[in-house]
């Protein structure tokens, strides 16, 4: 308690860690958010190009399919990882 929320990912593409064409990084979320009911948060590096690449075609594919995108804010559902560092 100290009145903080938490909002962590809950699709993880790796892209920090595995090096991959940005298709690659588009098959993995699209994937992570078919996985999720009803609201995902997608981790991804702005320092890897790939993936940085992929998200306009992840953004046509959700819009086609009928998601939406929004920013976090205090209406956000809390997400919290269940890794413990």
């Amino acid at each position: 308690g100290r009145g903080l929320s938490v909002f962590d990912w809950t699709v993880n593409p790796s892209d920090a860690i595995d090096r991959q064409e940005a298709d690659e990084y588009r098959r993995r979320i699209v994937g992570g958010i078919k996985s999720h009911s009803d609201f995902a948060i997608v981790l991804q590096h702005d320092i890897n190009l790939q993936s940085v690449l992929a998200v306009e075609s992840v953004i046509q594919w959700g819009l086609e399919y009928g998601y939406t995108f929004r920013t976090l804010d205090l209406t956000s559902p809390v997400m919290e990882s269940k890794i413990r560092n």
